[in-house]
């Protein structure tokens, strides 16, 4: 993704594995390549510059990255259409109504109900005949997931890349590992 000289952004940058947000007024004054790496030359509101990468920008802004965008697009439309207001008195859902996040849960888990049932029944969808429902019933679930961490705020971007970082050194998902008894087989 690319972000064009003047665009406001806000920057995380770590020193010494501390992660420090050098403004939120930064502004994109040059793009260069540095090595394969496409760096933004920002200053902030006190003048100062920093060369950043793309992941710093993507890290420190998530709404900007592709899941971010997708985020906020779903839980704005849904906003729109009612799903986060009392349909009878108008008031809008509260952040943090642990009721709430309990029964959007919960229709996460029914939508990934179907799509086990798409698989056990090998069916296609009734809504989007020309596709597998397995794969309908994926996408209803993702699009809850995004609904109810654009409600809560939740940055489920920037816990994938920290998830998928953290597995990517864990001793339970080795292949030695998972051979021996008792490993994970699944």
């Amino acid at each position: 993704m690319k972000y064009r000289v003047g665009a406001k952004l806000e920057v995380l940058c770590e020193l010494h594995g501390h992660a420090f947000c050098i403004g939120s007024n930064i502004h994109v004054i040059r793009l260069d390549v540095r090595d394969p790496v496409l760096t933004y030359l920002c200053r902030n509101d006190r003048g100062e510059e920093w060369y950043v990468s793309e992941e710093e920008v993507v890290l420190a802004n998530p709404h900007l990255s592709p899941l971010g965008e997708l985020q906020k697009r779903i839980y704005e439309g849904n906003v729109a259409a009612g799903w986060w207001k009392d349909i009878k008195t108008g008031e809008a859902y509260e952040k943090g109504n642990v009721m709430l996040i309990l029964s959007k849960l919960a229709l996460v888990h029914s939508e990934v109900s179907e799509a086990l049932e798409g698989v056990r029944k090998n069916l296609m969808d009734d809504k989007l005949p020309h596709r597998r429902m397995v794969e309908v019933e994926l996408a209803d679930a993702v699009i809850r997931i995004l609904d109810l961490a654009g409600h809560e705020g939740y940055d489920v971007f920037g816990a994938i890349e920290e998830k998928l970082a953290y597995n990517a050194v864990r001793e339970d998902h080795k292949i030695e590992n998972r051979l021996k008894e008792g490993g994970k087989q699944a």
